[in-house]
Protein backbone atom coordinates (compact mmCIF):
# COMPACT_ATOMS: atom_id res chain seq x y z
CA UNK A 1 0.00 0.00 0.00
CA UNK A 2 2.56 2.49 1.28
CA UNK A 3 5.53 1.11 -1.21
CA UNK A 4 7.62 3.64 -2.53
CA UNK A 5 6.35 6.41 -0.68
CA UNK A 6 8.49 8.74 1.67
CA UNK A 7 8.21 6.99 5.02
CA UNK A 8 7.52 10.43 6.89
CA UNK A 9 4.03 10.87 5.15
CA UNK A 10 1.59 13.07 7.09
CA UNK A 11 -1.52 11.84 8.67
CA UNK A 12 -3.39 13.32 5.99
CA UNK A 13 -1.31 11.90 3.25
CA UNK A 14 -1.89 8.39 4.99
CA UNK A 15 -5.46 8.32 4.81
CA UNK A 16 -5.59 9.50 1.65
CA UNK A 17 -2.68 6.70 0.42
CA UNK A 18 -5.20 4.00 2.37
CA UNK A 19 -8.11 5.92 0.80
CA UNK A 20 -6.45 5.62 -2.89
CA UNK A 21 -5.34 1.97 -2.51
CA UNK A 22 -9.15 0.65 -1.67
CA UNK A 23 -10.46 3.20 -4.42
CA UNK A 24 -7.70 1.25 -6.93
CA UNK A 25 -8.22 -2.47 -5.42
CA UNK A 26 -12.08 -2.93 -5.17
CA UNK A 27 -14.67 -2.56 -7.32
CA UNK A 28 -17.78 -2.84 -5.54
CA UNK A 29 -21.17 -4.40 -5.37
CA UNK A 30 -23.62 -5.65 -2.81
CA UNK A 31 -23.48 -4.96 1.09
CA UNK A 32 -21.42 -7.96 2.56
CA UNK A 33 -21.93 -7.20 6.18
CA UNK A 34 -18.54 -9.78 6.94
CA UNK A 35 -15.22 -9.89 9.57
CA UNK A 36 -13.04 -7.63 8.13
CA UNK A 37 -10.50 -10.25 6.66
CA UNK A 38 -13.83 -11.69 4.93
CA UNK A 39 -14.68 -8.57 3.60
CA UNK A 40 -11.59 -7.60 2.39
CA UNK A 41 -10.84 -10.78 0.48
CA UNK A 42 -14.61 -10.98 -0.83
CA UNK A 43 -14.04 -7.37 -2.23
CA UNK A 44 -10.95 -8.06 -3.52
CA UNK A 45 -11.99 -10.67 -5.59
CA UNK A 46 -15.15 -8.19 -7.46
CA UNK A 47 -17.60 -10.13 -4.91
CA UNK A 48 -18.82 -6.74 -3.31
CA UNK A 49 -18.46 -4.25 -1.24
CA UNK A 50 -20.81 -1.08 -0.20
CA UNK A 51 -19.79 2.26 1.79
CA UNK A 52 -20.36 0.82 5.37
CA UNK A 53 -17.70 -2.51 3.98
CA UNK A 54 -15.12 -0.29 2.44
CA UNK A 55 -15.46 2.29 5.62
CA UNK A 56 -15.10 -1.08 8.18
CA UNK A 57 -12.10 -1.96 6.49
CA UNK A 58 -10.69 1.49 5.92
CA UNK A 59 -10.91 1.99 9.70
CA UNK A 60 -8.91 -1.32 10.32
CA UNK A 61 -5.69 0.00 8.09
CA UNK A 62 -5.43 3.13 10.21
CA UNK A 63 -5.17 1.63 13.19
CA UNK A 64 -2.80 -0.71 11.81
CA UNK A 65 -0.76 2.57 10.89
CA UNK A 66 -1.39 4.31 13.95
CA UNK A 67 -4.07 6.84 12.96
CA UNK A 68 -6.74 7.44 15.09
CA UNK A 69 -10.25 6.99 13.34
CA UNK A 70 -13.91 7.35 13.73
CA UNK A 71 -16.65 6.22 11.33
CA UNK A 72 -19.52 8.08 10.89
CA UNK A 73 -23.13 7.47 8.70
CA UNK A 74 -25.29 9.64 7.10
CA UNK A 75 -29.39 9.85 7.41
CA UNK A 76 -30.01 11.11 3.74
CA UNK A 77 -33.41 12.41 3.10
CA UNK A 78 -34.04 13.14 -0.73
CA UNK A 79 -36.48 12.43 -3.24
CA UNK A 80 -33.69 10.77 -5.30
CA UNK A 81 -33.92 7.09 -4.28
CA UNK A 82 -30.05 6.57 -5.43
CA UNK A 83 -29.40 9.45 -2.29
CA UNK A 84 -31.97 8.62 0.08
CA UNK A 85 -31.16 6.22 2.63
CA UNK A 86 -27.68 5.80 4.63
CA UNK A 87 -24.12 6.38 3.57
CA UNK A 88 -20.88 6.06 5.30
CA UNK A 89 -17.79 7.35 5.73
CA UNK A 90 -14.83 8.21 8.13
CA UNK A 91 -13.22 10.92 10.13
CA UNK A 92 -9.47 10.53 11.28
CA UNK A 93 -6.94 12.63 13.37
CA UNK A 94 -4.62 14.40 11.40
CA UNK A 95 -1.81 15.93 13.77
CA UNK A 96 -0.87 18.03 11.22
CA UNK A 97 -4.10 20.27 11.55
CA UNK A 98 -4.51 19.27 15.37
CA UNK A 99 -7.81 18.26 14.09
CA UNK A 100 -10.29 15.79 12.98
CA UNK A 101 -10.48 15.40 9.43
CA UNK A 102 -13.51 13.87 6.93
CA UNK A 103 -12.43 11.25 4.45
CA UNK A 104 -14.99 9.42 2.45
CA UNK A 105 -12.88 6.47 1.11
CA UNK A 106 -16.08 5.09 -0.95
CA UNK A 107 -16.06 7.91 -2.72
CA UNK A 108 -12.34 9.04 -2.60
CA UNK A 109 -13.48 12.33 -1.85
CA UNK A 110 -12.81 14.54 1.64
CA UNK A 111 -14.51 18.49 1.97
CA UNK A 112 -12.85 22.00 2.82
CA UNK A 113 -14.74 25.34 3.72
CA UNK A 114 -13.84 27.27 -0.11
CA UNK A 115 -12.76 30.45 1.76
CA UNK A 116 -9.84 28.29 3.78
CA UNK A 117 -9.15 25.73 1.75
CA UNK A 118 -8.57 23.53 4.70
CA UNK A 119 -9.95 20.07 5.10
CA UNK A 120 -13.17 19.97 6.83
CA UNK A 121 -13.89 17.94 10.21
CA UNK A 122 -17.46 16.75 10.52
CA UNK A 123 -18.60 19.20 13.24
CA UNK A 124 -16.82 22.12 10.76
CA UNK A 125 -18.74 20.75 7.86
CA UNK A 126 -22.58 20.53 9.94
CA UNK A 127 -22.03 23.90 10.95
CA UNK A 128 -20.86 25.07 7.63
CA UNK A 129 -23.85 23.85 5.96
CA UNK A 130 -26.27 25.04 8.55
CA UNK A 131 -25.03 28.39 7.58
CA UNK A 132 -25.34 27.72 4.20
CA UNK A 133 -21.40 28.63 3.61
CA UNK A 134 -19.76 27.16 0.66
CA UNK A 135 -18.54 23.80 0.94
CA UNK A 136 -16.13 22.51 -2.12
CA UNK A 137 -15.97 18.42 -2.57
CA UNK A 138 -12.40 17.67 -3.38
CA UNK A 139 -11.27 14.47 -5.16
CA UNK A 140 -8.39 12.21 -3.05
CA UNK A 141 -6.57 11.82 -6.09
CA UNK A 142 -4.14 14.66 -6.79
CA UNK A 143 -4.29 16.64 -9.56
CA UNK A 144 -7.99 14.66 -10.51
CA UNK A 145 -11.11 16.64 -11.13
CA UNK A 146 -14.32 15.21 -9.01
CA UNK A 147 -17.11 14.55 -11.37
CA UNK A 148 -19.58 12.60 -8.63
CA UNK A 149 -23.05 14.22 -9.04
CA UNK A 150 -24.11 11.53 -6.00
CA UNK A 151 -21.56 12.96 -4.00
CA UNK A 152 -23.09 16.58 -4.06
CA UNK A 153 -26.21 15.20 -3.32
CA UNK A 154 -25.18 13.41 -0.70
CA UNK A 155 -23.41 15.90 1.15
CA UNK A 156 -24.29 19.42 -0.19
CA UNK A 157 -28.11 19.09 -1.62
CA UNK A 158 -29.78 16.58 0.96
CA UNK A 159 -31.25 17.30 4.39
CA UNK A 160 -28.76 14.77 6.29
CA UNK A 161 -28.14 13.95 9.44
CA UNK A 162 -24.71 12.43 10.58
CA UNK A 163 -24.19 10.31 13.50
CA UNK A 164 -20.69 9.11 15.17
CA UNK A 165 -21.07 5.07 15.29
CA UNK A 166 -19.48 4.27 19.01
CA UNK A 167 -18.99 1.27 21.29
CA UNK A 168 -17.41 -0.57 18.01
CA UNK A 169 -14.57 -3.20 18.91
CA UNK A 170 -12.58 -4.51 15.81
CA UNK A 171 -11.66 -7.55 17.08
CA UNK A 172 -14.89 -8.32 19.40
CA UNK A 173 -16.64 -7.48 16.00
CA UNK A 174 -14.34 -9.74 13.62
CA UNK A 175 -14.00 -12.62 16.12
CA UNK A 176 -18.08 -13.45 16.42
CA UNK A 177 -18.35 -12.62 12.48
CA UNK A 178 -15.34 -15.75 12.09
CA UNK A 179 -16.45 -18.07 14.42
CA UNK A 180 -20.22 -17.88 13.73
CA UNK A 181 -20.81 -16.86 10.28
CA UNK A 182 -23.11 -19.69 9.59
CA UNK A 183 -25.79 -17.63 11.31
CA UNK A 184 -27.48 -14.88 9.52
CA UNK A 185 -25.74 -11.16 10.28
CA UNK A 186 -29.42 -10.09 12.29
CA UNK A 187 -28.55 -12.81 14.49
CA UNK A 188 -24.55 -11.86 14.96
CA UNK A 189 -25.80 -8.26 15.98
CA UNK A 190 -28.60 -9.53 18.19
CA UNK A 191 -25.68 -11.47 20.30
CA UNK A 192 -23.57 -8.19 20.07
CA UNK A 193 -26.42 -6.40 21.60
CA UNK A 194 -27.01 -8.83 24.03
CA UNK A 195 -23.33 -8.84 25.56
CA UNK A 196 -23.31 -4.94 25.29
CA UNK A 197 -20.91 -4.94 22.42
CA UNK A 198 -23.44 -3.62 19.65
CA UNK A 199 -23.12 -0.74 18.03
CA UNK A 200 -24.07 3.03 19.41
CA UNK A 201 -25.34 6.20 17.62
CA UNK A 202 -24.55 9.51 18.91
CA UNK A 203 -26.13 12.23 17.08
CA UNK A 204 -23.98 15.62 17.75
CA UNK A 205 -25.72 18.43 19.34
CA UNK A 206 -25.59 22.14 18.65
CA UNK A 207 -22.93 24.09 20.88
Amino acid sequence: MFSGKNKELSDFEKAKTISIWLRNNIKGGPGLGKSSTTALLKMMNGEGGVCSDISQIFSNFCVINDLKVKEWGLKSLSCDSQVSGGHSFNEVYCNEFQKWIMIDAAKSIFLYYSKKKLPLSTLEYIQLKEENKEIVIASIFTNKALNDANSNQIYLLSNSSPFVITNYDNKMYDYLFDKLDFFPESILHGILILIGKGYKFEFPKKN
